[in-house]
């Protein structure tokens, strides 16, 4: 295993490909800033078979590995992964009793490490996130980092997918071979997370019927966790691209139980079909999903060269989806911490409780 003298960053996994991703992203800024090793912890079953790591059959990366079955040595921070760096982030939650924060986006930063400390003396660093976690880090933009001090948060996001990832070879061949059978017509790409119902259908489909009455010769391709949504954009709107992927009957697409028969399918379906929503020309998302951010930052990764002469834009139809992105984001993360404040204060206190205890 390749260690370094300045350290280790653990990325555990948790969620969806989204959610991972933003943290993925946030872990190798981090890395670069601390001069760490990134090492990839996904073998908590969500997108392979349990204790395999999921990370390098999705992902190559330039700056973070996959970790092995040697774990890390030496001392660790925070302080609950002492004894516990082979646990998974819900495996943590778990034996640390901490129950309700399930829908909380800022749950990891009580298991993680503070990014905005780059000196910390421990070994290894443990982190997992369900956001993007740039803002703290924006204080070390100098020296050779201080070029990304112009650059917004989503456009830092976009250059480091853009420069720092790239999908296993399996993943790229799969969009080839989809964009091959293609016909060279405007694309209207459109991303609809059902599951969890954050997204309004009715708001959407005017999105939809709006930009097919301006560009009636293009056609539509449609990524969603529901049968039911696909279903109804063939009745309403006719001829729908799709790539054909395993469906959950009810439920959310990405659960660490139930019948899904291929997880690492179901993984790499979800990147052919982020690859190739970021490849249309017009984009209908929702961003209150991770899924749809993660496309939009691709979607800006690619050039208008790509596709001489064609306008791209992109269409938000989630609440709030007309303010700049900046202020989106700040409105968004200000009411969640007034959401979650109460319960994030209580897990605080109750692990100072059980870190006295340990230490007792």
């Amino acid at each position: 295993m390749v260690t370094s003298k300045s350290g280790i960053v653990l990325l555990k996994g948790k969620a969806g490909l989204g959610n991972r991703i933003l943290a993925l992203l946030t872990a190798i800024l981090y890395s670069k800033l601390a001069n760490r090793h990134l090492l990839v912890d996904w073998r908590d079953g969500m997108y392979a078979d349990s204790g395999v790591n999921a990370f390098p059959l999705l992902f190559s990366c330039r700056s973070a590995s996959a970790l092995v079955e040697d774990l890390p040595s030496g001392s660790v921070h925070p302080w609950m992964w002492i004894q516990g760096l082979g646990l998974s982030a819900k495996e943590m939650e778990r034996l640390m009793g901490v129950e309700g924060g399930s829908g909380c986006p800022f749950t990891g930063e009580v298991y993680s490490f503070d990014p905005r400390c780059l000196h910390y003396q421990e070994d290894v660093l443990v982190m997992w996130s369900l956001i993007a976690r740039i803002a703290p880090m924006r204080r070390h933009f100098h020296g050779p980092w201080r070029h990304w001090r112009a650059l917004a948060d989503d456009q830092l996001l976009a250059r480091l997918l853009q420069e720092e990832l790239e999908v296993h070879p399996a993943i790229q061949a799969r969009c080839a071979e989809v964009q091959h059978g293609w016909l060279d017509r405007p694309r209207i790409g459109i991303h609809v997370r059902h599951s969890d119902r954050t997204t309004n259908l009715n708001r959407l489909r005017r999105r939809v019927a709006e930009l097919r009455q301006r560009h009636p010769e293009a056609v539509l391709f449609l990524a969603t966790d529901s049968q039911a949504v696909l279903d109804d954009f063939q009745s309403r709107f006719g001829e729908v691209l799709t790539v054909p992927k395993w469906l959950p009957e009810s439920g959310p697409l990405h659960q660490p139980s139930g019948a899904c028969p291929d997880r690492l399918a179901m993984a790499r379906a979800a990147l052919v079909d982020m690859r190739l929503l970021a490849s249309c020309d017009q984009l209908i998302v929702n961003e209150n999903s991770s899924f749809s951010l993660i496309t939009r930052l691709l979607w800006q990764g690619i050039r208008d060269a790509d596709r001489a002469g064609v306008r791209r834009h992109v269409r938000n139809v989630a609440t709030l989806g007309s303010i700049p992105f900046p202020l989106r984001e700040r409105v968004w993360r200000s009411r969640d911490r007034i959401v979650w404040t109460p319960w994030l204060w209580q897990t605080r206190r109750q692990f100072c409780r059980l870190q006295g205890s340990q230490r007792g």
